[in-house]
Parts: C-alpha cells; sequence; structure tokens
C-alpha cells in the first residue's frame, strides 16, 4: 500500500485572492504613523471589502493605485477610502452586498418598509445613492414613487385579470416588480433572523 506524500493544497481564500491580485503587486509600505496591527486590520479589510471584484476589476484598481501612494516618497499604502472609491470605478458593488443596505432592512426599518409597501422603492432608492432615505424629502420621493408603481401594478393587475390585453412590456414590469418585492421580502426576513429579531 503506498501512501500519497504530497503536501496538500489549502484552497484560496477571498482574503488571499484579492492580497495576490492587488497587495502584493502594489508592494506599499506602511507609513511611520502607522503601527504594524492597525496596517495589518486595515487591509484585511480592504481585502474583505473588495473581495466582490473579479479579477480583471482587481486588476483595474492595482492599475489606478499604482501611482496613488501616500507620503513623500509615494511609497505607502494608501488610504481605505481610494481602495473604496476606485474599486466602485472598477466594478460598483452590488447594492445587496453594501452593509448600510443590510443593516437598514434588518433593523427595524425592514418591516415598516413592507407594512408601507416601499420595499421595492426603498431598495432602488438605495442603488442610486448608496444610503438610506433618512431625511424628510428622502422619504417623501420614495412614497411618491411607491405609489405611482402601486398604481401602475394596481392597473395592470386589473387588466390582466379581467382578461384584457396588457403588453409584454407591462407584463415584464409586473413579473420583475414582483420578483425583486418577494426577493427583499426575504432578505428582510434574513437579516432580522441573523439579529436574532422577529421580522
Amino acid at each position: 500500500m503506498t501512501t500519497d506524500s504530497t503536501p496538500t493544497q489549502t484552497a484560496e481564500t477571498k482574503r488571499d485572492r484579492v492580497r495576490r491580485l492587488l497587495l502584493e503587486p502594489l508592494g506599499f509600505r506602511k507609513s511611520a504613523n502607522v503601527t504594524a496591527e492597525r496596517q495589518k486590520a486595515i487591509l484585511d479589510q480592504v481585502c474583505d471589502e473588495l473581495a466582490y471584484l473579479s479579477d480583471e476589476g482587481l486588476a483595474r484598481v492595482r492599475e489606478a493605485l499604482q501611482a496613488k501612494g501616500q507620503g513623500k516618497a509615494r511609497d505607502c499604502w494608501p488610504e481605505l477610502a481610494s481602495f473604496r472609491a476606485y474599486a466602485e470605478m472598477a466594478e460598483p458593488r452590488p447594492i445587496e452586498e453594501l452593509p448600510a443596505l443590510r443593516r437598514w432592512f434588518g433593523s427595524i426599518e425592514g418591516p415598516k418598509a413592507i407594512n408601507e409597501r416601499t420595499l421595492v422603492e426603498t431598495w432602488v432608492w438605495f442603488q442610486r445613492h448608496k444610503r438610506p432615505p433618512v431625511t424628510p424629502a428622502d422619504r417623501r420621493q420614495v412614497f411618491e414613487r411607491s405609489e405611482r408603481n402601486r398604481r401602475k401594478l394596481t392597473i395592470i393587475e386589473e387588466r390582466i385579470a379581467a382578461g384584457r390585453e396588457v403588453d409584454a412590456e407591462d407584463r415584464d414590469w409586473v413579473r420583475r416588480y414582483r420578483e425583486k418585492r418577494d426577493y427583499l421580502e426575504q432578505l428582510v426576513e434574513q437579516e432580522r433572523g441573523a439579529k436574532g429579531q422577529e421580522a
């Protein structure tokens, strides 16, 4: 009986991939006023936040940041905000992955949006502004869009129920709206469950 003495290879983690494709090729050093522990924490956060990028997206960020080092010699690590900004330009982060969105829907605001029937419109707001609708003007816009969409949904659904002709574009809009609403309701339930709260 023979045994395989070849060492087993461990799977590359998401952090490892970002380090290999972005951080190692950049090869910046830490600033003198940043501790090694703090620098490691920042670079770990960079890896975690940019893990959604494709290999090509990471390459674009790498190219953009090569000349953006900090310090007199421009050889120190850029700020976390620079990584975020160039990543967003290279490949916008999927909105469902935005921590602010997940926190918002996981808070009391998720069930509130379901009850107010503004869930889809709140998602659209996040998509456009990358932040929750917190001011009275923000909320008014979300409510107004929600009312328009509810009217449109009701009209099209009534036509379908009555057997009247409905064009393919309207049918597709209803399908996509319902799918997004169902998906977001599941997201709220998932995020609330993760916090040990009842949706």
